[in-house]
C-alpha cells in the first residue's frame, strides 16, 4: 500500500512554517523562537529530548554552513568576469573562451549541487540524532531535481525519496517522523515563503516576509517531491522500498497516460537520481538503478515522451524582441525564460533517447557522443546551458534568493513589477544586470533553435524524426530573420555573423 501523509501532520507542519515566518518578521522575540520550538516538541512527544538550547544551537550552525556554501560560489563566480567579457562574438563557430565558460560552469555546478548534497546529508544525519528511536530497518535517501542533475544552486530547492528495505506500519510510522524532522530543520533555516506549504486560510492578507531559498519542495499544487508527497492522492509519495518504486516506475513506462505525457511523470522525475544517505550495508539505491536502467522502452512510451518534448517548447517560448522587453519593462525572469528552456530540453532528450548519465552535462556530451545532435547543435546547448546556469546563479547570489529578476539595461523600468520586502521593510525593486554581450549571443542561439523545433516538432513527430533533425541542426538553416531584432535590443556592440 502506498503512504499518505494524515492531517495531523500536515498541521504540524503548516503550523511550524507559520511561527518561522513570524521569527523571519520579529527576529529578535524569544517568544516565536520558542512557539518553533513547541511546535516541533509536541509532534515529537515522546519520540526526542531535544531541548530547546540544541535547537538554536543546531539552527545557527546549519545557516552558517548553508552561508559558507554561498560564500564560496560567490567568490568562485565573481572570478570568472573575464570569461563572459571574452566571449566570442560570433556564432558560427565556438572559441577556446566558449570552450573555457562551459568548463568552468559545469565544474562549478556539479560541485555546488555536491556541497548541497553533503549539507543536505548533514540535515539527515541530524535528523536521525534527534530521534530517540532508531530505524527499524536500512534505508537510502535520494535526491532528485535540480541536485541530481548537477544543476543546483545554493538556493535550489530540495526534491528527495527514501528508499527503505520494509515499509510495515511501524518503519512508515518511523519515516514519517524522519520526514517531517527533515522538513522541521529546513524551516527552520527562515528561507520558507508560506505559499510553499499551501495555507489557503492566509491567501491574500498575510504578509510574507521570509526570502524564498533552501527548502523542501513543498506542499503547494505541482510540488510535493519529497518523502510524504503533499498528503493527498494526486501526487508523488516517496517512502517505498526499491521493488515498489520499480514496479511504480514500469508502470507509468509501460502504460503513459496522455495528460501525464504533456505534463511530466515519475519516468522524468527519476531520470536523474542521487545519492545521499545511506543507513545500513544494503545498498538500495543500487537495486533501483540496475533495475531502472534496464526497463526497455516502448513505442507508446517514445510517443509519450515526444508529447513531453512538445509541450515543453510551447512552455518555454520566450524570444527576446524589443517590443516585448519594452512591454515588460525590460526585465525577465531567469529561471522561466532563460535557464529552463536548454535544461528542461536537455532533459526531455534525454529521456526520448533513454540516456543514462550521472549529470545533465554528463547527458549533453552522451548524447553528442552517440551522434544524437551536430555538432553546430552540440556547440549550441554547451553555451545555453552554461550561460543560462551562470545568469540563474549570479541573479540569486545578487538577490541572496530565489529571486528570478534581471534587467537587460541598466536603467531600471518598472513596469507592472513585482515588489519585494527586505529584512529592514523598505521596498527593493534593485535587479540583477545582464551583461549585454551574453544577453546578445544567448538569444542569438536559442532564437533559431526554437524556432526550427517549434517548425519541426509536433506531437506528431516520431523519435527517429527528432534525432534527424537534430543530427543535421545547423544555426543557419531555420529562424535567421528571427534573429534580427536581438540586435537592436542593445545599443553597443554588434554580433557578427
Amino acid at each position: 500500500m502506498p503512504y499518505y501523509m494524515d492531517i495531523h501532520c500536515i498541521m504540524y507542519f503548516q503550523a511550524h512554517a507559520l511561527y518561522n515566518s513570524v521569527n523571519v518578521r520579529q527576529p529578535d522575540d524569544e517568544e516565536w523562537h520558542k512557539k518553533v520550538f513547541s511546535t516541533q516538541m509536541d509532534y515529537w512527544k515522546e519520540h526526542s529530548q531535544m531541548t530547546y538550547e540544541q535547537h538554536r544551537s543546531l539552527k545557527f550552525q546549519l545557516q552558517s554552513e548553508l552561508r559558507s556554501i554561498r560564500e564560496v560560489n560567490n567568490r568562485e563566480v565573481a572570478g570568472s568576469e573575464y570569461l563572459v567579457n571574452n566571449l566570442e562574438q560570433t556564432i558560427r563557430q565556438a572559441c577556446e573562451t566558449d570552450h573555457a565558460f562551459y568548463d568552468f560552469m559545469k565544474t562549478l555546478s556539479i560541485r555546488c549541487s555536491e556541497d548541497m548534497l553533503k549539507f543536505t546529508r548533514r540535515i539527515i544525519q541530524s535528523s536521525i540524532d534527534i530521534l530517540n528511536d532508531k530505524p527499524s530497518c536500512e534505508f537510502t535517501v535520494v535526491a532528485i531535481g535540480s541536485i541530481a542533475r548537477g544543476e543546483a544552486t545554493p538556493y535550489s530547492d530540495l526534491e528527495y525519496l527514501f528508499l527503505v528495505e520494509d515499509n510495515n506500519q511501524e518503519a512508515a510510522s518511523y519515516f514519517e517522523q524522519l520526514a517531517i524532522t527533515t522538513y522541521f530543520l529546513i524551516g527552520n533555516l527562515g528561507e520558507t515563503k508560506l505559499t510553499n506549504f499551501d495555507i489557503e486560510e492566509l491567501n491574500g492578507w498575510f504578509d510574507d516576509r521570509a526570502k524564498s531559498g533552501f527548502k523542501i519542495d513543498g506542499l503547494a499544487k505541482g510540488a510535493g517531491n519529497i518523502p510524504t508527497g503533499r498528503g493527498t492522492e494526486d501526487r508523488n509519495h516517496f517512502i517505498t522500498t526499491p521493488r515498489q518504486l520499480s514496479e511504480r516506475y514500469k508502470r507509468f513506462l509501460d502504460n503513459p497516460c496522455p495528460q501525464q505525457g504533456l505534463h511530466g511523470d515519475i519516468t522524468q522525475l527519476l531520470k536523474y537520481r542521487k545519492k545521499i544517505y545511506q543507513y545500513g550495508s544494503s545498498d538500495l539505491y543500487d537495486d533501483v538503478e540496475n533495475t531502472l536502467e534496464k526497463i526497455p522502452i516502448s513505442l507508446s512510451r517514445q510517443a509519450a515522451n515526444v508529447r513531453m518534448l512538445t509541450y515543453d517548447l510551447m512552455k518555454y517560448d520566450f524570444v527576446p524582441s524589443t517590443a516585448g522587453l519594452e512591454r515588460r519593462g525590460f526585465s525577465i525572469n531567469v529561471k522561466k525564460d532563460l535557464y529552463r528552456f536548454p535544461s528542461i530540453l536537455l532533459l526531455d532528450l534525454s529521456v526520448l533517447f533513454n540516456d543514462h548519465s550521472e549529470t545533465s552535462w554528463h547527458a549533453l556530451e552522451s548524447l553528442r557522443n552517440s551522434s544524437h545532435l551536430s555538432p553546430d547543435l552540440y556547440s549550441t546547448m554547451q553555451f545555453l546551458l552554461a550561460s543560462a546556469t551562470y545568469i540563474r546563479l549570479q541573479t540569486y547570489l545578487h538577490h541572496d534568493s530565489q529571486d528570478d529578476r534581471i534587467s537587460v539595461t541598466k536603467v531600471n523600468k518598472m513596469v507592472h513589477e513585482p515588489k519585494t520586502l527586505p529584512d529592514d521593510g523598505s521596498i527593493s525593486t534593485r535587479r540583477w544586470f545582464l551583461p549585454s554581450k551574453l544577453f546578445q549571443k544567448l538569444s542569438a542561439l536559442s532564437v533559431p533553435l526554437k524556432h526550427a523545433l517549434c517548425v519541426h516538432v509536433s506531437i506528431d513527430s516520431t523519435a527517429s524524426d527528432i534525432a534527424s533533425l537534430l543530427q543535421s541542426y545547423n544555426v543557419f538553416n531555420d529562424g535567421y530573420y528571427a534573429r534580427a531584432d536581438i540586435y537592436s535590443i542593445s545599443r553597443g556592440g554588434k554580433m557578427c555573423l
